[in-house]
């Protein structure tokens, strides 16, 4: 698996995942337009200007297509500063464990929100595929590692098997 900034080369792709309503099974999670899928991957890209983290394009390791996509992003929650986790994957690419690989690798190398306390990390990931299995906990970050953050370039975080 590889981890890279969302490009305009992966617009088909997470237009074709964001509209899906099977990438969106639970109550309250509605697919959509390709208007707002757009305005969602441009919000997104811009996150990794602004933050340097944000949402990645999941891509497979031989080929380079396109998964699905997921990481982290800061966040607003209840007025406090977070990291969200968050991935989509289209149905060809449930039940290979991409996600929880995605979540492992975001997790392990999460930096703190701006200006939140040092304190164990820690992430819920949502299973959108699996309506019976609505969480997958995450272990607490580890150590730290390397962010692989740069602005401007479109890096891979990570690749190869995770663990």
């Amino acid at each position: 698996m590889l981890l890279r900034r969302p490009t305009s080369a992966d617009t088909e792709v997470f237009v074709e995942v964001h509209t899906s309503p099977e990438t969106h099974v639970f109550p309250g999670v509605s697919p959509r337009t390709r208007a707002e899928s757009l305005q969602l991957l441009e919000r997104y890209q811009h996150d990794w200007d602004t933050d340097g983290v944000g949402y990645w394009s999941v891509l497979r390791a031989t080929s380079g297509g396109v998964l699905g996509f997921g990481g982290l992003r800061h966040t607003l929650d209840d007025g406090e500063m977070v990291l969200n986790l968050y991935f989509r994957f289209p149905p060809t690419a449930w039940g290979h464990g991409y996600a929880s690989e995605m979540g492992h690798a975001a997790v392990r190398g999460a930096p703190q929100p701006p200006g939140a306390p040092d304190r164990p990390r820690h992430g819920h990931a949502q299973r959108a595929h699996d309506p019976g299995r609505r969480e997958a906990r995450l272990p607490p970050r580890p150590r730290a590692a390397p962010r692989g953050r740069s602005r401007g370039a479109v890096p891979v975080i990570a690749a190869g098997p995770l663990s």
